[in-house]
């Protein structure tokens, strides 16, 4: 029975990370076709992870990727709460003061995208300039 129970997590755990990774290749082309120039994914500090961070037009965008196969736990922005965007917040702060952009324009956006069971997009949103009082 314990080992049961332990598959059922690992596996669960990978396809999520699986699920994630998915989506932020969708978002990476979607940003790419939109004249975004990616400059890195997973960007990871002691305050968490930033998913992807791209650039146009003279402005840092900092971008949240939420992916789901099923509305069974709510759409996909849903899981972008008022504390997760703080704590994105937060962690922008930090990358900026690590990489020196402070004479740059920055904002938070967010993109909710929905897949087949082929990993396929059948929906995807683009949230731009998110923050707590305007997402809420």
């Amino acid at each position: 029975m314990w080992y049961v129970i332990y598959v059922r997590i690992f596996y669960g755990d990978r396809n999520r990370k699986e699920l994630g990774a998915i989506g932020e290749q969708h978002a990476c082309t979607y940003l790419a076709a939109h004249g975004f120039q990616i400059i890195q994914t997973n960007a990871y500090s002691r305050w968490g992870e930033l998913d992807i961070i791209a650039s146009k037009n003279g402005r840092i965008h900092f971008i949240e990727v939420k992916t789901r196969s099923s509305k069974s736990y709510g759409a996909p922005y849903e899981a972008v709460s008022r504390r997760k965007i703080q704590h994105l917040q937060r962690t922008i702060q930090y990358y900026i003061l690590q990489h020196k952009l402070q004479n740059f324009r920055f904002q938070l956006d967010v993109i909710a995208i929905m897949v087949d069971e082929y990993r396929a997009v059948t929906d995807l949103r683009y949230y731009e300039n998110v923050d707590v009082d305007r997402f809420y």
